[in-house]
């Protein structure tokens, strides 16, 4: 899909924010660094504004998108919204979670929920994955929910069901966590990874050796 290019997001974005409609409006907590100010990401061929985190209002950052420029029931809105948050996090390896839900005014108006993260002067954008499948779409959104997680062992099994969702088949997935775990370069995930190595090793030798003594 070929995506429209714009040559001032930023005015894009703030031309775009005077225009009354039915905005549908996500208050978000991004763990990425976020836009300082309103920025235009078409995704999908479609304008999300990405509404920056106030500095003397209690405000936090929000993705907002205007439904009736595409004939978008709120639910219709919302679920892109939710796509392109899950598009958002993947590309940005970054947890990105939805806070809360505003609309309905005729300007863009997120909710005022105050969370500290940080900034950037402009969010690049042009690595962001476009789904061909319901499979891949829900790939990416468990990618998401993983990635936001504080609790890691939901965090686990997030991401567990990303690779499941694609790999569904127990054989290919092994193989693929197999080649991956090989690709690691994060230092304390290797040390994880031998602890583990280690901890099987020794299980697997005092089974058998408790094996031989029956």
């Amino acid at each position: 899909m070929t995506r429209k290019f714009l040559l001032n997001p930023f005015k894009e974005a703030e031309r775009q924010t005077l225009e009354q409609g039915y905005w549908v409006v996500a208050t978000v907590d991004a763990r990425m660094s976020w836009p300082k100010q309103q920025q235009i990401v078409v995704f999908q061929s479609k304008d999300f504004v990405l509404l920056p985190q106030s500095t003397d209002a209690d405000q936090t950052a929000a993705v907002a998108l205007k439904s009736d420029r595409y004939e978008l029931s709120v639910e219709e809105a919302r679920r892109e919204i939710m796509r392109f948050c899950s598009a958002l996090s993947w590309s940005e390896g970054s947890g990105l979670s939805v806070l809360a839900w505003s609309g309905g005014g005729s300007l863009p108006r997120p909710m005022g929920v105050r969370r500290g993260r940080s900034v950037t002067n402009f969010l690049g954008t042009e690595h962001l994955p476009n789904a061909q499948t319901k499979e891949e779409s829900a790939a990416i959104a468990l990618y998401r929910e993983g990635v936001s997680l504080d609790n890691p062992f939901y965090a686990f099994l997030s991401l567990y069901k990303a690779i499941s969702v694609l790999l569904p088949k127990g054989k290919a997935r092994g193989a693929w966590i197999t080649d991956a775990l090989a690709r690691l370069d994060d230092h304390r995930a290797k040390e994880r990874c031998d602890e583990i190595k280690k901890r099987m090793s020794t299980w697997v030798y005092t089974y058998f050796k408790n094996v031989e003594m029956l």
